[in-house]
C-alpha cells in the first residue's frame, strides 16, 4: 500500500496492486470501482472477461432514454450488492455483511435461492452468478466517512473467503480509498493550479508566484516579458525589484495570515506605477506561496495628474475671476485719481513723472490680472508681431526701481530689435516673475541677475530635445542668477501649479505655473538648469517672425468733451466720486447713485432728464444688466454703457445680444472713458 501512496502513475500502480493481490491470493478474478460523477464504473479489472465488463460496467440505473434514475430524494439509485456497499445499505445482522460494510458470500447460487430481493435490501442483477461465479466479495474504499468504491472479488469456486481474508480485503479497502482520496486532492489542486495558471497566463497584468522563503514559482508570460528572462528559482525581491534584500513593503507576513494585501507601487526598475495584488495561495503540502498581480496603472497616474492639473487650473480661474473685480476696481480708482491729479500738476515738477509711473503700473497690473484669467482659463491668445528686445528692455527698467540694490542687474541684448509673434505683456510677465524670483533669493546675501538675448537656429535634430519647437531662427533668451540654486529633488515641480518654496503667506506658487503657459502660447520653450550653491539658469526660445512690429504711432487725440447728462451707478463710493470729477471735467451733466434700487426708482421720476447711464455689472440687489433692461423696459432708447471689473457671465459680445449700447472693461484711461461715452452717444445723431 506504501506504492500506491507514493506512486505519481496513479492507474498503472492501482493494476501492479491488484496483480500482485491476485498472485498472492490466487483469486480468479479482481476490480477496483471508483466515484466518477453521480455513478461507479470499473477502473480497473483483473481476471473478468470483456462482455462481463461491458455489461456491468455502471451501476446506476437509467431509464429509456439512458437518463440516470433517482430516488424520491433525488439521489441516483445504484442497484445491485455493489450498490448496497457503496451507499451503505448494509445490516451487520444479516450474515452476508460485515460490520465494516463488505458483502461477501462463498455460495451465490445458495444465497439466491434461499433470499429474497427485500432480504437483500436491493434489486440484484445476479450476473455474477449468472456468470458463474460462487464467491464473490465487495470491500468499500473508505476516507474518513466517504465511501469512493469498492474492491470486487470474484471466484467461480466456493468457500474462497474467510474471516482473516475478509479484514485482508477491508483493510486493502481502507488503503486504496485513503490513497485514492489523497490523489483526488493532489488531482483537484493540481486542476485548479493548471486552470489558475491559465487564467494568469492569459492575463494582460503580470503576475508571479513565490515560496515563503520568496523563491520564485512562477511567473506568468507578462511578467517574464516585464523581466525579461524565465527566473523560476530565483529571489523575488532581487529579480522583480531590483532589491538586495527582503522588500521594505513585503505583504508575506498578512499572506499567512490568510490577508489580502493591495497597495500601489512606483517600481524602481521601469519608473512605472503599478497596482499591486497580493493573494495566499494554499498548496497541497500545506505551505502557502503568494500570488502578485501587478496591474499598470500609469496611464491611469497620468490622467489623474491631468485632471488634478485641470481642477486646479478651475480653481485658478475661480480665484482669478473673484479678485478681478475688485482688483481692477482699486486699479480704475487709482488711474482716474492719478491722472485727476495729472492734469493739475505741470510737467516740470518731478511730481508729474512720479504719477506717470504710477499710472503706467496699474496699467500693466491689469495686463497681469487679464493673462492670468487667460492662462487659468485658456482663452484665446491676442498674440501679434512685436519686438522681443524693446519688451524686455521696458521690463528691465521697470525691475531695476524695484529688486533690492544688493542685487545687480545686468542686460546684454542686440542692437536691432527681433521680432516674435506674441503680447507684450505676457512676456513682460515672464520677464519680471523670473528675475523678481531670482532677486528674492538672493536679497540677503547680495548677487547677480544676468540677462543675456540672442539669436540662434534650430534644425531638425536639435528640435528632437524640445516637446514645442520647430526647425527655423529662434531667439534664445537667458536668465541666470548666481543665488543658491534649485534643489534636485524639486527642480522638475517648479513649474506645477501652487508649487513653492517660500514660506506660508509668501508666495502662492503661481508665479513660474504663469511663466510656464505663457512660453507655452507662444510655442516656446523654457527649460532650467540648476544645481545647489551654484545659482539657476533659465533658458528661453521663440519662433522669430520676418514680419515686423507695426509702428507706435503716437497720436495725440483729444479727448473727447460733451454736454450730455448722465447717470452714473456704482456701489463703490470712491469709483463713483472719481467718475463724477472726471465726467465733470469732460463738461457732462452727471448724477451719481450708489444702488441701482435708487438709480431706478429716480430714472422713474424723470426718465427724459438722462441721456445715458453708465452702470457696473455686479452690485447688490440688481445687476447692472437687470437694471438696462428694466431702465430699456421704461424708455427703450436711453443709452446705456455696462462698464464692469469682471464678470462671468456679461462680455461684449453678450452685452450686444442684451441690448445694451456699450461695455466697457475697468481699468480705462480717462482718454478711453471719454471716447467710449463720444462713440456711443455719436449713434443717436
Amino acid at each position: 500500500m506504501d506504492r500506491i501512496n507514493k506512486s505519481e502513475v496513479w492507474k498503472d500502480c492501482i493494476e501492479e496492486v491488484l496483480y500482485e493481490i491476485k498472485q498472492f491470493t490466487g483469486i480468479e478474478a479482481i476490480a477496483i470501482r471508483l466515484i466518477e460523477g453521480e455513478d461507479f464504473p470499473y477502473y480497473v479489472t483483473k481476471g473478468f472477461p470483456a462482455h462481463f465488463v461491458e455489461a456491468e460496467k455502471y451501476l446506476c440505473t437509467r431509464d429509456s432514454q439512458g437518463e440516470i434514475t433517482r430516488d424520491s430524494n433525488g439521489k441516483p439509485y445504484v442497484e445491485c450488492m455493489c450498490g448496497n456497499v457503496i451507499c451503505g445499505r448494509t445490516e451487520d445482522s444479516k450474515d452476508f455483511f460485515t460490520e465494516g460494510g463488505s458483502f461477501w458470500c462463498n455460495n451465490t447460487s445458495k444465497l439466491l435461492s434461499e433470499t429474497t430481493d427485500e432480504d437483500r435490501q436491493t434489486r440484484t442483477r445476479n450476473r455474477c452468478n449468472s456468470e458463474g461465479y460462487e464467491s464473490v466479495g465487495l470491500f468499500p474504499l473508505r476516507s474518513g466517512n466517504e465511501i469512493l468504491g469498492l474492491l470486487q472479488i470474484n471466484d467461480k469456486r466456493l468457500h474462497q473467503f474467510t474471516e482473516n481474508n475478509i479484514k485482508f480485503f477491508e483493510e486493502i479497502g481502507l488503503s486504496i480509498g485513503s490513497a485514492f482520496s489523497k490523489k483526488r486532492v493532489e488531482d483537484a489542486l493540481l486542476e485548479r493550479e493548471k486552470k489558475h495558471r491559465s487564467i494568469l497566463g492569459a492575463m494582460k497584468d503580470a503576475a508571479y508566484i513565490c515560496s515563503s522563503d520568496f523563491h520564485i514559482e512562477y511567473m506568468s508570460p507578462k511578467m517574464v516579458s516585464r523581466v525579461g528572462h524565465e527566473a523560476i528559482g530565483e529571489l523575488c525581491y532581487k529579480t522583480i525589484y531590483n532589491n538586495d534584500e527582503k522588500c521594505s513593503w513585503c505583504a508575506f507576513d498578512q499572506i499567512k495570515q490568510g490577508e489580502h494585501v493591495d497597495y500601489e507601487l512606483l517600481n524602481p526598475l521601469d519608473n512605472r506605477y503599478y497596482s499591486v495584488a497580493n493573494f495566499p495561495i494554499n498548496n497541497s503540502n500545506e505551505h502557502i506561496s503568494k500570488l502578485t498581480i501587478f496591474r499598470d496603472i500609469t496611464e491611469n497616474k497620468d490622467i489623474e495628474k491631468q485632471l488634478f492639473q485641470a481642477r486646479k487650473m478651475e480653481s485658478i480661474g475661480t480665484l482669478a475671476g473673484g479678485i478681478a473685480h475688485d482688483f481692477n476696481n482699486l486699479l480704475f480708482m487709482i488711474i482716474g485719481n492719478t491722472e485727476l491729479a495729472l492734469e493739475n500738476i505741470p510737467e516740470w515738477n518731478p511730481m508729474h513723472e512720479s504719477l506717470e509711473e504710477i499710472k503706467s503700473a496699474c496699467l500693466r497690473a491689469s495686463g497681469v490680472v487679464k493673462q492670468l484669467l487667460n492662462f487659468s482659463r485658456k482663452t484665446d491668445q491676442n498674440l501679434k508681431p512685436i519686438g522681443a528686445v524693446t519688451v524686455i528692455k521696458d521690463a528691465m527698467k521697470f525691475l531695476r526701481s524695484t529688486i533690492p540694490s544688493t542685487v545687480e542687474l545686468k542686460l546684454n541684448v542686440p542692437d536691432t530689435d527681433i521680432s516674435i509673434q506674441g503680447d507684450p505683456v505676457q512676456i513682460n510677465q515672464v520677464m519680471m516673475n523670473l528675475c523678481t524670483n531670482a532677486s528674492q533669493v538672493m536679497q540677503d546675501t547680495g548677487g547677480t541677475i544676468e540677462v543675456d538675448v540672442e539669436t540662434m537656429v534650430l534644425n531638425k535634430e536639435d528640435c528632437e530635445n524640445y516637446t514645442n519647437l520647430t526647425a527655423g531662427n529662434h531667439i534664445k533668451i537667458t536668465i541666470n542668477d548666481s543665488g543658491p540654486g534649485i534643489a534636485p529633488e524639486i527642480i522638475d515641480r517648479i513649474f506645477d501649479p501652487y508649487f513653492t518654496t517660500k514660506e506660508f503667506g509668501a508666495g502662492s506658487g503661481m508665479g513660474l505655473a504663469v511663466v510656464h503657459g505663457n512660453i507655452k502660447n507662444h510655442n516656446g520653450d523654457i527649460s532650467v538648469d540648476s544645481k545647489p550653491g551654484k545659482g539657476a539658469t533659465f533658458n528661453i526660445l521663440l519662433p522669430l517672425i520676418d514680419e515686423l512690429p507695426e509702428p507706435e504711432i503716437k497720436v495725440m487725440e483729444d479727448i473727447s468733451h460733451g454736454s450730455e447728462a448722465i447717470l452714473f451707478v456704482d456701489d463703490e463710493e470712491s469709483i463713483a466720486n472719481m467718475a463724477r470729477k472726471i465726467l465733470k471735467r469732460l463738461g457732462y451733466k452727471i448724477e451719481v447713485r450708489l444702488s441701482p434700487v435708487e438709480a431706478l426708482e429716480l430714472f422713474k421720476l424723470k426718465p427724459d432728464s438722462f441721456d445715458m447711464v453708465i452702470t457696473d455689472m455686479t452690485m447688490p440687489q440688481m445687476t447692472g444688466i437687470k437694471l438696462a433692461k428694466k431702465l430699456k423696459a421704461i424708455r427703450p432708447d436711453i443709452l446705456i454703457i455696462i462698464c464692469t471689473g469682471h464678470s462671468a457671465i456679461i462680455d461684449e459680445e453678450k452685452a450686444k445680444q442684451a441690448g445694451i449700447d456699450g461695455f466697457v472693461m475697468k481699468p480705462m484711461s480717462k482718454l478711453k472713458f471719454a471716447k467710449v461715452i463720444r462713440d456711443v452717444l455719436n449713434k443717436k445723431y
